[in-house]
């Protein structure tokens, strides 16, 4: 009967706005387990902990096979995304504190932020978009996790979905951005295995959303990289609720009262790149693709003789960061190394970091409403009377007018309305 108490302190505590963090040492079981233990914003435990609801004697006398070595242990919970973080006792201190911090808002003092401010970046230049769809693929271009690590220091990443999945497609965490406190996800190409495609799964956008929430509860700014070639279109995420997941998630990302940017920093394919895609400012690298297409039915993996093909597709689909800041998808494009970002990944990230600190310092000026505000327009505006919009406007017109003047010369003519003369 004491989990009716605990919970309701949990509660009460969350109604504060307070952080709630948990350390489940040796042994963590049974009722404090399932009650306020699992209730908390930030999970942690100690390496080898035994954890779990029943005790490891009945799970062994129910299963009618011997049970892994790490079972009922904090590994296994992490490993199936129900911890965020295994530290030793001695790195508890530092990992607590760090966490604190963020997510109370406070800020850390850098002395170079206001030089940083000021620094004039030259517009890249446009490269072509077969080139673009060859370096955002590059198998060596740096991966959102290789970003995260370069551009907030300390950074903490957070783990799992806390349902059954720590999948590795998306990851997250908190972290410092020149002193100032943020969360981010980011999407996470794995090394590419004969072909195999990088998709966005449904327990890697549940991960997502326990940051969005923690963003969300704790007033701090969202990041998102996103690099992906879209929602996995298999059986599997069908039945897991891919759809629910990318929705569920487009949903919170439009209601974050604080500010939001993506960045581009590989692939953005179709509704997987859309899914972390609703921001206040969308940046793009210089080589990074975009398209609300799925684009692997036209840049597979294909025969040199192909290519051709692939080359009238790029440059119609108009996917290049150029393209995408003349069409107002997106707002400004971030310049990489002469070769891509995989030549240099240092150097890209000094320019990430200083694009992000520059668009968060702008960003912060506004109040929680006129965010939300602008977010909205932003968004139920987009495409509207825009020069291609204008353009299919007035060709769909001339195709009525047309239609109306053959009808007419049929009716001339003897034949019904809508109805071609063979005269």
């Amino acid at each position: 009967m004491q989990m009716a108490k605990t919970v309701t302190a949990a509660n009460r505590l969350k109604e504060k706005g307070l952080p709630f963090l948990v350390v489940l040492a040796n042994p963590s079981t049974g009722q404090a387990y399932a009650s306020f233990a699992n209730l908390a914003d930030v999970m942690f435990a100690e390496p080898g902990s035994l954890i779990g609801l029943s005790p490891l004697r009945t799970l062994q006398g129910l299963s009618k096979q011997p049970l892994p070595l790490d079972a009922h242990t904090s590994e296994a919970h992490l490993a199936h995304g129900l911890l965020d973080n295994v530290i030793d006792r001695e790195g508890l201190h530092t990992r607590i504190a760090t966490v604190l911090k963020i997510l109370t808002g406070q800020k850390l003092e850098q002395d170079n932020v206001k030089d940083l401010l000021k620094t004039e970046v030259d517009p890249p230049k446009e490269p072509e978009a077969w080139e673009a769809v060859n370096v955002a693929r590059h198998a060596e271009r740096p991966s959102a996790m290789v970003y995260m690590r370069s551009i907030l220091d300390p950074f903490v990443e957070l783990h799992g979905d806390r349902l059954n999945s720590d999948d590795r497609s998306v990851v997250c965490g908190i972290g410092y951005l020149l002193g100032e406190p943020i969360a981010i996800i980011g999407q996470q190409r794995r090394p590419p295995i004969n072909g195999e495609k990088y998709h966005v799964y449904p327990d890697g956008l549940r991960k997502a959303q326990r940051i969005i929430n923690l963003a969300t509860r704790f007033k701090l700014p969202l990041i998102t990289l996103v690099d992906t070639q879209g929602a996995d279109p298999g059986l599997e995420a069908e039945e897991q609720g891919i759809g629910s997941a990318i929705a569920n998630t487009l949903c919170m990302m439009l209601d974050v009262p604080t500010p939001v940017i993506t960045v581009i920093i590989g692939e953005g394919g179709s509704e997987g790149a859309l899914a972390l895609g609703l921001s206040d400012r969308t940046l793009m690298q210089q080589y990074a693709i975009y398209s609300p297409i799925s684009m692997n039915r036209y840049f597979g993996n294909n025969y040199p003789e192909e290519q051709t093909i692939d080359r009238e597709a790029a440059e119609t689909m108009m996917l290049t960061a150029q393209d995408c800041e003349y069409l107002g998808i997106i707002d400004y494009v971030i310049p990489e190394p002469d070769l891509g970002a995989h030549d240099n990944p240092r150097e890209a990230s000094k320019d990430i970091q200083l694009a992000l600190t520059k668009t968060l310092a702008r960003l912060s000026k506004q109040s929680e409403n006129k965010l939300l505000k602008n977010r909205y327009k932003r968004f139920r505006k987009m495409g509207e009377l825009s020069t291609y919009s204008q353009e299919a406007m007035d060709r769909e017109v001339e195709l009525l007018l047309n239609i109306s003047t053959a009808d007419k010369f049929d009716e001339n003519n003897g034949a019904g309305p809508g109805q071609l003369s063979l005269n």
